[in-house]
């Protein structure tokens, strides 16, 4: 699978005006020097080789592996989170009950009806580990739904020209529109409103991403900070020489 994400162009990442500029070095390392201390779990979970999980999709589902990386990765990150106590309710069911949809077939949902490109799938996953890494943010099976919708709902607000309302991404996600406002704000506010993203930071996700994807029929992928580390000269996607 070549060039997962190739859909990003300059027109995309230019509309932004702090990814107009250059990426600074320190900014860089502060990046590779998160990934190696555990704070971005959703991208060591894509580096890593983590015990396979069920995932209950159809054939021609599975066809697509963007979805399949994805779903994979997510289920493992609340495999983890369900082993840890977790008091708060925050973007949790008013009910207290498990979502009625497997995660594996809601991140389907979304894709299907969601309008934004996959760029947005991607960077919501950086949002989130964004929240764990300020907030200590635990996700499982009670939360993650709600977490993912929102932070692809942000994203597709960061990327999009003309991204849909909060009342369809409500009725995409099966959630009211009171309440999606609400926990749009919530995760905001946890963010400090920092829902900007560099070409950098997005190619370092990008890059694991389409080497997970291309690896799922081949020996599983080691990431290491030398063999992923973003190039300008040698990114599949190029993003760095649009903003250096």
């Amino acid at each position: 699978m070549k060039h997962l994400i190739a859909t990003t162009n300059k027109e995309v990442i230019n509309k932004k005006d702090n990814l107009a500029g250059s990426v600074s070095a320190t900014l860089d390392m502060n990046l590779l020097s998160m990934k190696s201390d555990g704070s971005m779990l959703i991208y060591d979970l894509l580096c890593r080789d983590e015990p396979s999980v069920h995932i209950n999709l159809t054939d021609e589902e599975k066809k697509d592996r963007y979805l399949v990386v994805i779903a994979t990765t997510l289920s493992q990150l609340v495999a983890r989170g369900d082993k840890m106590k977790v008091t708060s309710r925050t973007f949790r069911s008013a009910s207290g009950r498990l979502p009625p949809i497997a995660l594996e077939n809601y991140i389907a949902r979304l894709l299907q009806y969601a309008p934004c490109d996959k760029e947005c799938f991607l960077t919501a996953l950086v949002y989130m580990d964004r929240l764990h890494e300020k907030c200590g943010f635990i996700y499982n099976s009670m939360n993650i739904h709600r977490s993912y919708l929102i932070a692809l709902m942000l994203a597709a607000k960061f990327f999009e020209d003309q991204p849909c309302d909060n009342g369809y991404f409500a009725t995409v996600g099966g959630v009211s529109v009171q309440e999606i406002n609400s926990m749009e704000l919530s995760f905001l506010g946890m963010l400090d409103f920092r829902i900007s993203i560099t070409g950098f930071e997005f190619n370092l996700y990008a890059q694991v991403l389409e080497a997970k994807a291309d690896s799922m029929d081949k020996p599983r992928m080691h990431c290491t900070k030398e063999a992923y580390t973003p190039d300008a000269n040698t990114s599949s996607l190029g993003l760095l020489k649009m903003v250096s």
